[in-house]
């Protein structure tokens, strides 16, 4: 957990950096210690300066720590009004259901009859529901506010 902090603290300090998620250390033994992630970038930037960010932070905090990092980049959606409202929607209901902890890699696509709402929710180990549970639970909230929206959810267990 201490080597997945320092992580986390050094590539969040990256100008262009919105946030990372995803986060799986392998470690093979000395020397042999691998990194992935994703790391989420503005969707509305530029694509070659996220790009060259991300290739900075593999070289340096991998360099820094002396760990091979793979990282993916993540366009994280900043500008359409229908997304952010419903992230912060969510982000309320995860808070009502222990154990589940972020909502990540949300995208909304609309469709002429409904709209379809993709995204994944971590559980953590303290989570007791199973993941039908959880999907079963997250459906049925967002149903409340409209039956236009299906949801698509991935969970994504934590073990840190």
């Amino acid at each position: 957990p201490e080597l997945v902090q320092d992580i986390e603290e050094r590539i969040l300090s990256y100008e262009g950096v919105l946030g990372i998620h995803d986060l799986i250390v392998h470690n093979y033994g000395p020397g042999r210690v691998f990194a992935t992630l994703h790391i989420e970038v503005d969707a509305h930037g530029d694509l070659i300066a996220s790009h060259e960010v991300v290739d900075l932070i593999e070289r340096e905090v991998g360099s820094d720590l002396k760990i091979q990092i793979v990282a993916h980049i993540d366009p994280l959606e900043t500008k359409d009004p229908l997304t952010i409202k419903l992230k912060g929607i969510l982000n309320d209901f995860i808070g009502d259901i222990p154990g589940l902890m972020q909502i990540h890699d949300l995208r909304v696509v609309a469709g002429y009859h409904q709209h379809k709402i993709i995204f994944d929710v971590v559980a953590g180990p303290d989570c007791t529901h199973s993941d039908g549970e959880v999907k079963t639970l997250l459906n049925e909230k967002i149903r409340e506010i409209s039956s236009d929206y299906f949801c698509v959810i991935t969970v994504d267990r934590s073990y840190t």
